[in-house]
């Protein structure tokens, strides 16, 4: 509590109260006497300040009126990633891939809305938090408003973002044993990885028994000879963001 004398050259002392008891008094220094009050209780309470008088500046009185609440609780957001076992403790550090997609489900102890935002190399679509590329972190905040008798709350959390992994829908025929003159589909020709990058196939191994061809918009294998071989299927990493895509079959010719 602060009471200003006016004019500030005045000495003495203030006396202050509430609702007629006691707080304490302060000396005035530089026109100003000043005291620290912890309220027992909420309600309703007349502030009193009595000064009283001195270095040629006459005594006086002051009153205000404050009304003591409750203090405000701190909200309790909880952040649960799909499929995860349980919600991110507030404040962790989260590592995901570049490309990853995370949706949340969120709630507070307040019941009030949550909002999420993030800075770095993230985005928000929603509650779903995008991975754009490595070189974060990124922080995540969820935040509540405040009310129902609840302070505003932010809670961060760090997302270190990794190397990503190339993915491609293809489905090469299954590794297994085969007969001499079989056609084995690859994928078609236009099959791209999510980064669209074509999808290169090969031999690696056992050439003489399978050949690649593409033929009528697919890329197939032939086995022309009894043996073995190994097909593999790639496209090259984006250094530093995304690793190499790779898959591979195994074809044992009879």
């Amino acid at each position: 509590l602060t009471a200003k004398v006016n004019p500030p050259n005045g000495t003495g002392s203030v006396a202050f109260s509430a609702n007629g008891s006691a707080l304490g008094s302060a000396n005035v220094a530089g026109g100003v006497a000043t005291i620290n009050w912890v309220p027992a209780s909420t309600g309703n309470f007349t502030l009193k300040a009595v000064y009283s008088g001195g270095g040629g500046v006459a005594g006086a009185t002051a009153t205000n009126s404050v009304t003591v609440t409750q203090p405000l609780k701190a909200d309790v957001i909880s952040l649960n990633p799909a499929g995860a076992a349980g919600p991110w403790p507030v404040g962790s550090t989260q590592g995901l891939a570049n490309g990853a997609n995370v949706q949340f489900g969120v709630s507070s102890a307040s019941g009030l809305p949550v909002t999420l935002s993030v800075v770095g190399p993230c985005s928000m679509s929603g509650n779903t938090l995008n991975v754009n590329g490595v070189g974060g972190p990124c922080t995540l905040t969820a935040s509540t408003p405040g009310g129902n008798g609840y302070a505003p709350t932010n809670q961060t959390y760090q997302v270190v973002t990794g190397v990503g992994t190339q993915s491609a829908a293809v489905n090469p025929a299954a590794s297994g044993l085969y007969r001499v003159g079989a056609k084995l589909l690859l994928a078609p020709t236009t099959a791209k990885t999510n980064l669209g990058q074509s999808i290169n196939w090969s031999v690696t191994s056992g050439g003489k028994s399978c050949k690649i061809k593409r033929t009528g918009g697919n890329v197939k294998v032939n086995l022309v000879k009894k043996g073995s071989c190994q097909v593999t299927g790639s496209a090259p990493a984006v250094p530093g963001q995304w690793a190499a895509f790779t898959t591979g079959r195994t074809y044992t010719v009879r």
